[in-house]
């Protein structure tokens, strides 16, 4: 019979509990969500918590574009499945520091599983606001836009009034 020590392999292994990933809030995460997961349990190892990762990293590790990689951590936090520990510090070039749920983290301290009480009707809030998409060229963007509905409504009852 063969020792088991032939069939060890280097590094270490990722553990995904079946409570996790049959739960509905691991369901309804799309799949660059899942791979970002993944990731980020790879590399927590000993300091959940501190877990600092960007987006152009996590766009790296995934395979996905920026901002796809954004939506990912924000699709995350929303499910429940991590939690923002620290900002980040552009100007020190410090991402932002994250806390995977479903593990325990700091001194052997227990998981605090936000993902079970993940509700579709009513996601986590997100600390960090999601980039707005860039504008098409021939749009432009209205200061003021209630002053611009507020004259677009005059025009049409002054063109309705001369007709």
């Amino acid at each position: 019979m063969a020792k088991s020590s032939q069939y060890k392999r280097p590094g270490g292994y990722l553990r995904k509990w079946e409570e996790v990933v049959k739960s509905p809030a691991y369901r309804d995460l799309k799949p660059p969500a899942r791979c970002l997961l993944e990731e980020l349990q790879r590399i927590c190892w000993g300091r959940n918590g501190q877990i600092g990762m960007s987006t152009k990293r996590a766009s790296e590790l995934i395979n996905v574009s920026e901002p796809t990689a954004s939506k990912a951590f924000y699709d995350l936090v929303a499910h429940g499945f991590i939690v923002l520990t620290k900002g980040h510090l552009w100007q020190e070039r410090q991402a932002r520091e994250w806390r995977i749920t479903c593990e325990p983290s700091g001194n052997n301290r227990e998981p605090t599983d936000e993902w079970q009480n993940w509700n579709p009707d009513k996601p986590f809030p997100v600390p960090f606001r999601k980039k707005s998409r860039p504008k098409k060229q021939g749009q432009h963007c209205s200061r003021n836009k209630g002053s611009l509905l507020k004259n677009q409504g005059q025009s049409s009852i002054s063109e309705g009034a001369s007709h």
